[in-house]
């Protein structure tokens, strides 16, 4: 017996199917529906019983035929939706990948383009994984990028276990007795302005200005312990791009207001000394910006959001975009927004975004950080895998576009290996490699008992490449 919804009714149909279980699960609005044969959906016709016999990707642009709302959706069919949050990290995950194919295709000849495409070296199969703690689905196997600037899906990963290790650094220094400021230097920039001479010229003043017995002096004044810089970008179309870095001074004592203030003019006149050399200015008042109290640990907490593609909505010349925004701009149509993002992206290459100061992980008992390809390769402990996908198989996923949606479902299925190729099968993945052989002759192996399904090769036969038993 095997369930499929009815988007029509309020109710659930089953029904005697032979070909395996259909996809009991509701769509929320945003992706993928199903046409099932012996149900109709709205807008949809009816037709015989069977199996599905059709599904829809959203990268296809096609009306959804289910407009549910999410709240309907949750009363309705409880357990399919388990938040508004939910909902929101999937829409947002499906604009990541998309993002991702866009840098792909303006940044043909770097690794961003072949990003999850292809399996990772060592790899001879895809794997799909699912984490029961958090209901949270990652592939595992796949060659990533790793890249932190122009890869919207690793630099999500990137940003998210950057936060927990800057938590960490930070709650290390706490346990020691030790403080933290923030201090963000700027430089001056307009429409005219290109970013890799910005860059340039902001990195040299920067490092200047933390360098020589002048500075040697302030750190031991301030008992500076050490310092994590980061460096973000943002546009805008009045003033152009907008470098600027972020240093999260770790001290040995609390400074008063007055050491605050005083801190901040001498480095802000010191900097923008360094800067004038390369003929720009730089506002005493907002040139460096010192921060005490919680900043620092605020900061932190929002690490990576600042270039999230799902912030910083709207239009204007005063709107400050992310790199992701412009390339969900390019999406769009624009094609000054890409030639934006193509600017940027080679005007980051190799930079880091997140630096330590030498020697202060050591100091705080931490060890040397992670790089960001580590931290895009890395995969979730918890996590189990319910399906695997051979090089043929991953090709027809990649292929139609639905990398992000295939981890929605495993994860509206809890896991479900038979949900999860229900789905697949819909959408023309075949579960037995065997699919490629002709009719009559996958009729004769499977009569003489000759076809193993995939996931009892691999339980009894590791990666091997065998196709029949």
């Amino acid at each position: 017996m095997s369930i499929i919804t009815d988007f029509s009714t309020d109710s659930i149909t089953t029904f005697e199917n032979s070909g395996g279980i259909a996809a009991g699960i509701a769509v929320p609005p945003g992706l993928s529906t199903f046409d099932v044969q012996g149900d109709t959906l709205p807008g949809g016709p009816s037709v015989g019983l069977g199996s599905i016999t059709k599904l829809r990707s959203p990268y296809e642009g096609q009306e959804d035929t289910a407009q549910i709302e999410i709240e309907t959706t949750r009363k309705k069919y409880p357990g399919t939706l388990k938040s508004n949050k939910d909902v929101f990290r999937e829409k947002a995950r499906k604009l990541r990948y998309r993002l991702k194919e866009l840098a792909g295709e303006l940044l043909p000849d770097e690794r961003v383009s072949r990003c999850t495409h292809f399996l990772g070296h060592g790899h001879k199969q895809v794997s799909v994984n699912y984490n029961e703690a958090d209901g949270h689905a990652h592939y595992g196997g796949v060659a990533v990028c790793g890249s932190v600037w122009a890869c919207p899906v690793c630099a999500a990963k990137i940003a998210i276990r950057r936060r927990e290790e800057l938590e960490i650094t930070l709650q290390a220094a706490r346990d020691v007795g030790l403080f933290a400021y923030l201090v963000t230097f700027t430089v001056q920039h307009d429409r005219g302005d290109a970013l890799t001479g910005l860059l340039d010229d902001l990195n040299d003043a920067h490092r200047r200005t933390k360098a020589g017995k002048a500075w040697k002096v302030r750190v031991e004044r301030y008992g500076i312990v050490g310092t994590i810089t980061a460096l973000e970008v943002r546009w805008s179309e009045r003033a152009g791009w907008h470098p600027h870095k972020h240093a999260i001074f770790i001290t040995t004592r609390e400074w008063s207001e007055e050491e605050i203030s005083n801190f901040q003019a001498w480095t802000v006149e010191r900097y923008g000394r360094y800067l004038a050399r390369h003929g720009r200015y730089v506002s005493p008042v907002y040139g460096v910006d010192v921060r005490g109290g919680d900043k620092a640990a605020a900061y932190v907490t929002k690490w990576g959001l600042e270039g999230e593609v799902t912030q910083g909505e709207g239009k204007g010349s005063k709107v400050s975009l992310s790199p992701f925004q412009l390339l969900e701009a390019y999406g769009d149509g624009d094609t000054v927004a890409g030639r934006l993002f193509q600017e940027y992206a080679q005007a980051v290459k190799g930079k880091q975004q997140l630096r330590y100061s030498r020697g202060l992980r050591d100091f705080l008992g931490l060890g040397a950080a992670a790089s960001d390809q580590e931290l895009a390769e890395k995969q979730e402990e918890q996590a189990r895998p319910v399906v695997w996908l051979w090089p043929e198989q991953w090709r027809v996923v990649v292929g139609l576009g639905l990398l992000a949606e295939l981890l929605t479902v495993t994860e509206w299925a809890h896991g479900d290996s038979e949900v999860i190729w229900a789905y697949l099968e819909g959408v023309g993945v075949p579960r037995f490699v065997e699919d490629r052989l002709t009719a009559a002759e996958y009729q004769r192996r499977e009569a003489e008992g000759q076809l193993v399904p995939l996931e009892d090769r691999v339980r009894g036969h590791g990666h091997g490449q065998a196709v029949t038993a």
